[in-house]
């Protein structure tokens, strides 16, 4: 297993003040058409990959590195499901939890805090392992792997886009 103090300490300190002010409650990338807003393109990617992924309509969504919660709220909001964003990153937390609740969702969307190698949810909860480009925050990405197939009920299926 991994230390995440390390991660957590440079993500809380150095980084967060320069995600919050470059990204504002948004932190991915997307597909991008031509010359276009970053919302434009983040919300592309998280359509596409909705529309190719059967969502299911009841169950559980865990969404790995969850940032500031954006994606975990489309997908409640597009799928009336539960979503638990898990992200290590205390003041990211504050601030999706904030924005859940601004957004009239903060029973459907749940914040968890913690590493995403090493997830406090019992074997088998979700229906949907999700993580866009965070998977390159993770020191030992096969353990977010294995990690991501212990939370999976039988069928599950896993999403993850990555930058690298």
């Amino acid at each position: 297993m991994t230390n995440s103090q390390p991660i957590k300490a440079y993500y809380e300190g150095t980084v967060e003040p320069i995600y919050r002010a470059i990204s504002g409650p948004i932190l991915h990338l997307g597909m991008f058409e031509g010359d276009e807003p970053r919302q434009v393109a983040t919300t592309r990617t998280k359509e596409y990959l909705a529309i190719h992924l059967p969502i299911p309509h009841t169950g559980l969504i865990l969404d790995l590195g969850s940032g500031y919660g954006d994606t975990a709220r489309f997908l409640a909001q597009r799928c009336d499901c539960r979503v638990v964003g898990l992200n290590l990153i205390h003041n990211q937390n504050v601030a999706a939890l904030t924005l859940n609740r601004q957004a009239g969702l903060e029973g459907q969307v749940s914040v968890a805090e913690a590493d995403f190698a090493r997830v406090p949810l019992s074997t088998s909860c979700a229906q949907v392992v999700w993580s866009q480009e965070s998977l390159l925050h993770a020191p030992d990405r096969a353990q977010v792997l294995r990690e991501s197939a212990r939370l999976l009920a039988p069928g599950g299926l896993l999403i993850f886009t990555d930058i690298l």
